[in-house]
């Protein structure tokens, strides 16, 4: 609540910020000195982020209750990980329509200063701006703007630098290609029960952590694809949760092993008629290094649970190392034909024979 009346207090009235805000002792807004596209990235990120917290999103169309299509409001949650804000949905909201409008006015590539550094931001930025809308923003091409400028400024030994430092400009670059905040935030919603100090998911069978050098630290679950479908098709749902969840956070290397060794039976997890074993394969599957079982994952993003079909396509963008937007949660059903036929194009290129189910 105190960052959030900061953000709010320190913000120019014409939607930027500086790099030491100036707080308003009024209700009212006061120039900013410094004010540049930089900071403004930087400020509204750390909005977007408090606005996440505080529950804040897009209204669907199916719950608008006749209210403007622009209109955001702070939903009531009752579960402890939801900050109950105490300033008003309403100051939060005027600050986020400043700031975006402002970005839209100013936003440039490169900015001119730490040139790096501000690119890594702005994906930040506009992960956290369609996390908390659930759309991606089309009115700046941000990502290809990006990807042209790190192309042509790119050294000859891979690297980059300007006023960071070629170890950190480099990473920072690296950051951006491979939308590094996307996949984070992906990562969490794909742990779902919670998330351990390290970043990792906090399994809701809490028998299988234990805490470490304070920390709390999940123990590996092993377990067969013909345990994981009899635990998957029990009527202890906390296990199978669990054994969801361990899927999900195998290491990258023993997944690969795991999808190899399994890949058929994962196949007919992925297309039968349990959601949950659905989930974990699909899971399972994104996680290997096989081509071939691409179709699988095209055929589930058909599946009508939107669930099914969001997994399917976070687990193509792993598969395929792919850093584009995908699916938003809420997608409708001509989104939904759209990436099915751009990822059917996709395969077909280098699959010419290639069948599907759907």
């Amino acid at each position: 609540n105190k960052v959030a009346d900061w953000l709010i207090r320190t913000q120019d009235p014409g939607g930027g910020y500086a790099y030491q805000g100036q707080v308003s002792p009024s209700g009212q807004l006061i120039p900013q000195s410094g004010v540049r596209i930089g900071m403004g990235i930087a400020g509204m990120s750390s909005v977007y982020v408090l606005a996440s917290l505080a529950g804040m999103r897009r209204l669907s169309a199916d719950e608008d209750e006749g209210l403007p299509p622009a209109l955001q409001r702070i939903e009531e949650e009752r579960s402890a990980g939801r900050l109950r804000p105490a300033i008003s949905a309403a100051a939060l909201q005027g600050t986020i329509q400043r700031g975006n409008a402002y970005i839209e006015r100013s936003f440039q590539m490169p900015s001119g200063m730490y040139n790096y550094y501000y690119i890594y931001s702005v994906e930040r930025y506009f992960t956290f701006r369609q996390l908390v809308e659930g759309k991606a923003e089309e009115r700046i091409p941000w990502y290809d703007l990006g990807v042209d400028y790190l192309l042509k400024t790119q050294a000859a030994d891979g690297s980059w630098n300007h006023q960071c430092g070629t170890v950190c400009d480099t990473a920072f670059g690296i950051l951006f290609l491979v939308r590094s905040t996307q996949q984070s935030v992906e990562r969490v919603r794909d742990f779902g029960a919670g998330i351990l100090v390290g970043g990792r998911g906090l399994p809701r069978d809490t028998d299988s952590a234990i805490v470490k050098n304070g920390q709390v630290v999940a123990l590996p679950l092993r377990i067969s694809v013909e345990e994981l479908t009899a635990v998957l098709e029990s009527p202890d749902t906390e296990r199978a949760a669990a054994a969801l969840e361990a899927l999900q956070a195998m290491p990258r290397d023993e997944a690969r092993l795991f999808v190899a060794k399994n890949a058929e039976a994962l196949r007919r997890l992925a297309g039968g008629d349990s959601r949950e074993a659905k989930l974990a394969a699909i899971a399972a599957l994104g996680n290997g290094d096989d081509l071939t079982l691409a179709p699988v994952l095209i055929d589930a993003l058909a599946d009508p649970d939107p669930d099914v079909a969001l997994a399917a396509d976070r687990a193509l963008r792993r598969l395929t190392r792919r850093a584009d937007e995908g699916l938003a949660a809420g997608f409708d059903d001509t989104q939904r034909q759209v990436r099915i036929r751009e990822w059917k194009q996709w395969y077909l290129a280098i699959a010419p024979d290639a069948e599907f189910d759907r």
